[in-house]
């Protein structure tokens, strides 16, 4: 009877002790999956690639660093060119020159080169680049072969700059071209920019368009693809159904100008504008013109930024303010680092584990999701960086610098 009984017990105790167990395991997973949920949500709504989701400007990529920063290589750039952009692939990575694409192998080694207009940021969606060259849209895959027909993009012209094009659903895409005469044109009701969005498909040169009579900052468009929003510079922020163009909604932001905007993952819509007093603010709001905060950022120079906030995992967002990077969570600034001035700008990317790349000068850094910096290497001198680090499916980093590429 005693050893039934203790038996018993400790089948009970067994019992608690695994149902113990099993809620500190639910407790640790419930504590990680929002974090990781967040990361395979992005992976899997869309082929575009998020990794420069805003004219290529602004950063977020899944991946994490894996490599140490022991130069591996440094390959130089054309003469009188600039890396304007590194755009990692499965297989290598391209890079946008002044006018070209070039494939890379993973040595560093050009592979093929295309032409690309110089006032279009190329991008990867589906595993091919797509560039622009004399007002058509081409596709290559990592061998070089063009993918489908070449593609008119409506309103693109020699010398037009096309901030925005992104791919959409049944094998359309997005364009937004500005038209800036030069002088007064009898043809054209005004000589004011003119900003056209349109949608366009192989066999049908527009779907649909809308024509604003002012500049705008470059498109951009929600997670799943739906819903394109521009940003007029005078503050004005319109949203347009992807699939039939027809207009959601139109709101003020009652700004003197506005800069580089961002989607978050969940739609919110953070904007970097001058307020009517000539101040500059980071200012969060709904795609319905709720507005969330706002929170004034040091400007001395009076100059728009060079990306639009990044936007991490958990709300977080990253700027550079008067050559400091800044940490911001709903409104509140969380900490700041102190960076190296540079007179081509400063370039930044959030990893997947909210941690972040600066290019600034000629040196990059890696600083922590608390504001602690973890490394920092140096380049050539006079070779300033001048696009986004960007790292590789073998966790190594690239980085675009005025006169070489290097890889670590």
């Amino acid at each position: 009877m005693r050893m039934a009984c203790s038996m018993k017990k400790a089948g009970v105790a067994l019992a608690l002790c695994v149902a113990g167990l099993s809620c500190a395991l639910e407790g640790q997973q419930k504590k990680e999956d929002p974090w990781k949920r967040e990361i395979t949500e992005r992976r899997a709504v869309s082929e575009y690639s998020y990794v420069y989701a805003d004219l290529q400007r602004t950063s977020f990529q899944d991946r994490l660093m894996t490599a140490d920063t022991t130069r591996k290589w440094m390959i130089p750039n054309p003469e009188g060119n600039r890396a304007l952009l590194v755009l990692p692939m499965q297989e290598g990575f391209a890079v946008q020159y002044e006018r070209h694409v070039a494939h890379r192998d993973s040595t560093g080694a050009t592979q093929w080169i295309l032409p690309n207009e110089r006032f279009f940021f190329p991008f990867v969606a589906g595993g091919l680049v797509h560039a622009v060259n004399a007002g058509f849209l081409s596709r290559r895959d990592n061998a070089g072969r063009e993918q489908g027909v070449r593609l008119v993009v409506p309103g693109a012209q020699e010398g037009v700059p096309i901030p925005f094009l992104a791919p959409l659903p049944r094998g359309r895409f997005v364009a937004q071209t500005v038209l800036v005469p030069r002088v007064s044109d009898p043809r054209l009701e005004s000589s004011t920019p003119r900003t056209d969005l349109a949608a366009f498909e192989q066999g049908k040169d527009m779907v649909w368009i809308h024509t604003y009579p002012e500049k705008a900052v470059p498109s951009l468009l929600t997670r799943d693809g739906k819903t394109v929003v521009l940003v007029l510079t005078r503050g004005l922020v319109h949203t347009v159904y992807a699939e039939t163009g027809a207009e959601q909604k139109s709101f003020d932001l009652k700004v003197a100008s506005c800069g580089p905007a961002s989607l978050g993952a969940d739609g919110t819509l953070y904007i970097t504008a001058q307020q009517k007093d000539g101040r500059w603010s980071l200012i969060s709001c709904s795609l319905t013109g709720e507005a969330d905060w706002s929170l004034v950022v040091p400007n001395p120079q009076n100059k728009a930024p060079l990306q639009p906030p990044a936007v991490g995992l958990r709300g977080r967002l990253y700027v550079v303010a008067s050559d400091t990077l800044l940490c911001v969570e709903k409104g509140t600034v969380l900490w700041r680092e102190p960076l190296y001035q540079s007179a081509s700008g400063q370039y930044l990317t959030v990893l997947g584990d909210n941690s972040v790349l600066v290019g600034a000068s000629t040196s990059c850094m890696l600083v922590s999701p608390e504001g602690e910096r973890r490394w920092t290497v140096f380049l050539l001198p006079g070779d300033d960086v001048t696009a986004p680090p960007v790292v590789t499916e073998e966790g190594r980093i690239l980085l675009g610098c005025a006169n070489n590429i290097y890889c670590y």
